[in-house]
């Protein structure tokens, strides 16, 4: 019974490691879009362009990413038995 309980768990965690690199990548992007579109307003080329409000969304994405990851460390130790 504990050996079912951790391959099922392994394998969840498996599901999340694919996921990973194209949500950091997807992070990364965003960011390197508020660089450009901010840098681009202070040259003028696009008037009034959203680069301050594209920073705090990437900040606030970022920040809930860390939650995600806190709570899904917690709910993982939760369920792991205690030795």
């Amino acid at each position: 019974m504990a050996s079912q309980t951790r391959c099922s768990a392994s394998a969840r965690r498996r599901g999340r490691i694919s996921r990973r690199p194209s949500a950091g990548l997807q992070r990364y992007g965003g960011y390197v879009a508020t660089a450009v579109d901010t840098g681009l307003d202070q040259a003028g080329v696009p008037p009034n362009a959203p680069g301050g409000l594209l920073q705090h969304l990437m900040i606030i994405i970022g920040f809930g990413g860390c939650v995600a990851l806190a709570g899904r460390l917690l709910a993982d130790s939760a369920t792991r038995p205690k030795h």
